[in-house]
């Protein structure tokens, strides 16, 4: 099964830059990074929940991938690279605060996660490399325990970082993120 849906309204950035705004929906690329904005500290991180409804409830996954791709006009950042400092990696966990629409969550009120089963994007090699990153065990965790999303963010929010993807939103179809689950 593939899913890669097209402006996914549960794909969410929040930040500390605007501590008590909430998440927001609507940008054309993902990032997750610690940089400054005005000369003020800006951190953010990204939400994705992709639709398991037609998964069959006795389903056994085999095998679960995630696929982001570079933004190829990164906004954020240095606005050159996509991916970008010496401390860029990671963590890609599952949230455990159930939530819908309008979006509940700010810098100051983050959902809940866990680090068990958690998966890792590792530093980048490259400015603009595409990552597929295996999410098995925390898909398997979502069908069990219920699918909240996955909390995507730097794994050290240290100033200068940053990783790019292209959103659901961005004009790119092929690129926008793509989750491809194997089941029996």
């Amino acid at each position: 099964m593939t899913l890669q849906p097209e402006n996914n309204p549960y794909e969410l950035n929040y930040n500390s830059y605007n501590p008590n705004n909430p998440a927001a929906n609507g940008s054309p690329q993902m990032a997750m990074q610690a940089w400054t904005a005005f000369g003020s500290p800006l951190n953010s991180r990204e939400i994705i929940e992709f639709d398991y409804s037609s998964i069959p409830p006795s389903a056994v996954v085999d095998s679960a991938q995630l696929y982001l791709y570079a933004a190829d006009n990164p906004v954020g950042g240095n606005k050159v690279d996509a991916h970008y400092g010496t401390n860029n990696a990671c963590y890609i966990q599952r949230i455990t605060t159930t939530w819908g629409l309008p979006y509940p969550f700010s810098w100051n009120n983050p959902p809940a996660v866990t680090s068990m089963s958690q998966a890792i994007i590792p530093q980048s090699t490259s400015s603009f490399q595409d990552n597929i990153i295996n999410v098995t065990e925390l898909v398997k965790d979502m069908l069990t325990n219920g699918n909240n999303g996955f909390l995507i963010r730097l794994q050290t929010e240290v100033t200068y970082n940053i990783r790019q993807y292209i959103s659901s939103l961005n004009a790119n179809t092929a690129k926008r993120p793509k989750l491809i689950i194997y089941y029996q």
